[in-house]
């Protein structure tokens, strides 16, 4: 993997999970084209054998219903090799919502303890001021996109950022597990998404 993913996060672990699932359905596709290609073959000569060689036409038959039936076990197995793909796939999206999640909840325990400081010195400024109350002044958004127009300079405070970067985190995470319940086609969509975003090359999709 490559990227800004870290070797061994729960991210990059199910990205190469989805890898090895991928290449067990390309294995037994191409188990299935070559069980197939045998069949096709031996169909085609079947009859002038059995002409040249009366007694070759059991084992002959034995072959063709052997190869029809190694043709439906691969491509079963190939059906339930899809579906674990989707599976990784959903293991990937969680993976990544768990990150996002986990990042939120580390700043949750910085902006909890920012936020008690700042409390505690506001509370000590208006106990010195005589009971006046001090409150930082966090300025809209639309007030933000206006400021360059009207030369007015906004500085959002510190711990507001921060619980704003939370709470883009803890929705970010919610989407990727809404991504992770969605249909197959969905799931895959989402995951090379991802992957693009994270400069991480998607493991080739499989033909179905």
């Amino acid at each position: 993997m490559m990227g800004i993913l870290t070797r061994g996060t729960p991210v990059e672990r199910a990205f190469a999970d989805l890898d090895k699932a991928r290449e067990t359905v390309a294995r037994w596709q191409a188990e299935q084209a070559a069980k197939r290609a045998e069949l096709s073959d031996l169909e085609s000569r079947i009859g002038a054998e059995v002409l040249d060689d009366e007694s070759a036409a059991e084992r002959l038959a034995d072959q063709a219903v052997k190869l029809r039936a190694q043709i439906d076990v691969a491509a079963r197995t190939e059906r339930a090799a899809t579906d674990r793909v989707t599976d990784a796939g959903r293991a990937v999206l969680r993976a990544y919502a768990g990150e996002q999640q986990a990042n939120a909840d580390r700043l949750r325990s910085q902006v909890e303890q920012r936020q008690a400081k700042t409390d505690a010195m506001l509370k000590a400024v208006s106990e010195w001021e005589g009971g006046v109350s001090y409150t930082p002044v966090t300025p809209s958004s639309l007030e933000v996109q206006g400021a360059g127009q009207s030369g007015v300079s906004y500085k959002i405070p510190l711990t507001v950022a921060l619980r704003n970067q939370m709470t883009g985190l803890e929705a970010k995470a919610r989407q990727y597990e809404g991504y992770a319940d969605a249909p197959a086609e969905q799931v895959a969509e989402q995951v090379e998404r991802l992957a693009g975003r994270l400069h991480t090359p998607a493991p080739a999709t499989v033909a179905g």
